[in-house]
């Protein structure tokens, strides 16, 4: 095997090697206490009752002043708070051209599962999206061509928890486009 073959090889390992993405873990499988018992509480909810399609964000570290789903606004990192964010989702959900099955890099969400027959669906960094998702996505006609388009006005539902107690949370309601920046309070949160 002449030198020039073996670098070549080595060479094609090695960006083989940085091409493979590693999903990210689930959220909803590392954080499943807190994820079930968010859900139990949720279900008690006029969102609940009204809805039939949820979106579900997961924070963690969770950050001081954080807009809903902006990472524009920065503060200081809280590792021991877990946020679980639960909202109604726009009237359609915008994609492009990496939003096909097998794709990591689209904009759609990768995750979904069925509760009472609603749909709640989240994005898994890494993670590819399937077509069993955008099967989902289009039975709750939310795959369909265009821009994201927010209705509202619609409530957030947040549930704090410290990361050493699924069972203890503080829930939190806010309209969509009025984020309150006051914590809850919590054990592991110091004012």
């Amino acid at each position: 095997m002449n030198i020039a073959y073996r670098y070549f090889l080595i060479l094609a390992l090695a960006l083989s090697t940085l091409a493979c993405e590693t999903p990210s873990e689930d959220p909803a499988q590392t954080y499943s206490a807190y994820f079930q018992t968010a859900l139990e509480d949720f279900k008690t909810s006029e969102n609940f009752k009204n809805g039939t399609a949820f979106e579900v964000y997961f924070f963690s570290p969770f950050q001081k002043g954080r807009y809903y789903g902006d990472e524009s606004i920065k503060g200081e990192e809280l590792e021991e708070l877990l946020v679980i964010s639960i909202a109604p989702p726009p009237t359609m959900l915008s994609h492009n051209e990496h939003d096909i099955a097998g794709s990591t890099s689209g904009f759609l969400p990768t995750r979904t599962m069925l509760l009472d027959d609603k749909l709640f669906y989240w994005k898994q960094e890494g993670h590819p999206l399937t077509e069993e998702t955008i099967d989902r996505l289009r039975a709750y006609r939310l795959y369909q061509s265009g821009y994201v388009l927010y209705t509202g006005p619609f409530t957030i539902t947040k549930y704090f928890f410290c990361k050493d107690d699924p069972g203890h949370f503080v829930k939190v309601k806010s309209d969509a486009f009025a984020e309150s920046k006051v914590l809850p309070s919590l054990p592991c949160v110091q004012p």
